[in-house]
């Protein structure tokens, strides 16, 4: 399937978006599970929270759309230390996951991607920009 620009958006804008409003961003240590729906390792932080509304309106990127978190909360202290290897985003029932994905440092090629590892516990861990896109043409 190729989406246009308005498929894309729509995917985007519609139910992904919003389901994660007031949501939750967790990072993750151990085997990258299979499928959303697999048991979590090891949790590295306790909850970044996205706001009430998660992302902004779609944009143009390189042959994609995207969306762009609005601000999201941080956490102020780091439940374990360790090297995350994936991330999952929940609804705001903390319960319900939306989407896993892959975390490496920056330019460690990861879908998602953090600029210091290994976590320290107890550290502060910033959630400072979170994009998401869907390729298009």
């Amino acid at each position: 399937m190729i989406l246009s620009p308005t498929g894309a958006d729509a995917m985007l804008a519609g139910n992904f978006a919003t389901s994660l409003n007031s949501g939750y961003i967790r990072l993750y240590a151990g085997a990258v599970p299979t499928t959303t729906a697999a048991a979590a390792g090891t949790l590295l932080v306790g909850d970044g929270r996205f706001g009430a509304t998660a992302f902004a309106a779609p944009s143009a990127g390189t042959n994609a759309r995207q969306i762009v978190a609005n601000a999201m909360t941080s956490d102020p202290a780091a439940d374990a230390g360790g090297t995350p290897t994936y991330a999952r985003l929940f609804q705001s029932d903390g319960t319900t996951v939306i989407a896993q994905c892959t975390v490496t440092v920056t330019g460690g090629g990861g879908e998602m991607q953090i600029d210091s590892v290994p976590i320290v516990q107890n550290a502060p861990i910033n959630f400072t920009s979170l994009t998401i896109s869907m390729s298009t043409l």
